[in-house]
């Protein structure tokens, strides 16, 4: 069980915000412009915020672009911290600029740490306010030209995240779109329209945080990676404006981590556990191992929405299967734990 947490970590904890190590090799010759940009309200109108960040990513997987090469993070070899991404911050007009930028296209999203000024170190306390100052979307650079842009500002709504159990040491994505599987999966069932669609990430070192800046009446989705030595991991949506505070399970195996299914998983969870069924054959995975992390990666990217029928239970996607196999193992582990007390 704690092989199938760490190995995760190890290949997705990239996208949690974590910074990928850049190739060392000098970068091609290319064409570059500039990006000048300004802080705005919902109705565009220039707000003057001083010490946002402002991180440039990818306009279409949306994944941050690195200082050290201006290409998007390398997937190979992982790096320490958020500070490797390219960012900008802004004066106190609301201004900030990126220069050399490789024509293509982008995406900008601003934010800041109340009582922070620009990237905080996250050697201590981040800040347990994040403010989402908004994104800029399509934002297309050309050869030798300036791109006026504005980031605009989502809405003026708060939510309070606790999690449960509150535990510190959290990394926390926000964003406008879905996740493709189970809270219970962590980083493999985000996918990519998760990552596309993120208006905001932080570290959690105390077990709250509140968000500011949310579009009121929208959903919002959220995932957590907890980056204890035996990591946790969680996730949700929520209406913004409907609750001002909400819980968010961490699923681990610690004595106090959270390991029972949401309702509609519950029979199949059950159903795995009874019949001992073996989740490689209910997948038609031929010679191949439900368990193996790798399989598991290539079933989330390729195959995550296929349907498989479950007999006497009912239809079921492929990520909501591998989704009930991890509860199925939590709640095994945590069985056990209890009955050596």
């Amino acid at each position: 069980m704690r092989i199938i947490y760490y190995a995760v970590v190890l290949c997705f904890s990239f996208v949690l915000a974590v910074s990928l190590l850049a190739e060392q090799r000098e970068p091609s010759a290319v064409e570059t412009g500039s990006i000048r940009g300004q802080i705005a309200n919902e109705a565009g109108r220039p707000e003057p915020v001083e010490n946002a960040t402002v991180f440039i990513c990818d306009a279409v997987s949306g994944m941050p672009i690195l200082t050290t090469t201006k290409r998007e993070l390398d997937s190979d070899r992982l790096m320490e911290g958020m500070k490797h991404f390219w960012f900008a911050v802004s004066d106190k007009q609301g201004r900030f600029e990126f220069d050399d930028v490789p024509i293509g296209k982008y995406r900008l999203v601003a934010q800041s740490w109340k009582g922070a000024k620009g990237m905080p170190l996250f050697q201590g306390e981040p800040g347990t306010v994040l403010v989402l100052h908004g994104i800029s979307e399509k934002v297309s650079v050309k050869a030798n030209d300036v791109t006026q842009i504005k980031t605009r500002k989502l809405g003026n709504e708060e939510l309070k995240i606790v999690t449960d159990p509150e535990a510190p040491h959290n990394f926390l994505l926000i964003s406008q779109k879905p996740q493709i599987g189970d809270a219970v999966l962590g980083p493999v069932g985000w996918g990519p329209g998760f990552i596309s669609g993120l208006i905001g990430v932080t570290r959690m070192e105390k077990p709250f945080v509140t968000l500011t800046g949310l579009p009121d009446g929208e959903q919002i989705h959220v995932g957590l990676m907890n980056y204890d030595n035996n990591p946790g991991m969680g996730g949700d949506s929520y209406t913004v404006g409907r609750d001002k505070v909400v819980r968010l399970k961490i699923y681990a195996t610690w004595s106090t981590g959270k390991y029972e299914p949401p309702k509609r998983l519950e029979k199949l969870t059950e159903h795995l556990e009874k019949k001992d069924v073996s989740v490689s054959s209910l997948l038609g995975l031929k010679g191949k191992n439900a368990n193996d992390n790798q399989v598991i990666i290539d079933l989330m990217k390729n195959d995550y929405d296929r349907i498989i029928e479950v007999e006497g239970i009912g239809k079921f996607r492929v990520a909501d299967v591998l989704a009930a196999s991890r509860y199925q193992e939590l709640r095994e582990f945590h069985r056990k734990r209890r009955a050596r007390k």
